[in-house]
């Protein structure tokens, strides 16, 4: 791995770590805050919050999509990708 590789691999995984899981947590207290019948649920039965987290996970995702940038020319099957052109996944 190059040096430029390595740098963006540390701020993906550092934005990946970090934005995802605040987001995530900004979600579930807006969706909870918005259905005030849920958020009471939950306090009811916290046993159902991993239910909420992934209610929450494919309702309001934390990342949309994610941009990507070839550094080189780059072929996938039928798909191709000049360099430098990024792309959103």
């Amino acid at each position: 791995m190059n040096k430029a590789e390595l740098v963006t691999t540390a701020v993906l995984l550092l934005v990946a770590g970090h934005e995802t899981t605040v987001n995530l947590i900004t979600n579930s207290v807006l969706t909870l805050l918005r259905n005030p019948e849920a958020f009471d649920l939950l306090r009811h039965k916290p046993e159902i919050l991993s239910n909420l987290i992934e209610e929450v996970l494919r309702y309001e995702p934390p990342v949309q999509f994610t941009l990507r940038t070839p550094l080189t020319d780059v072929t996938l099957g039928v798909s191709e990708s000049p360099k430098h052109q990024s792309s959103s996944s």
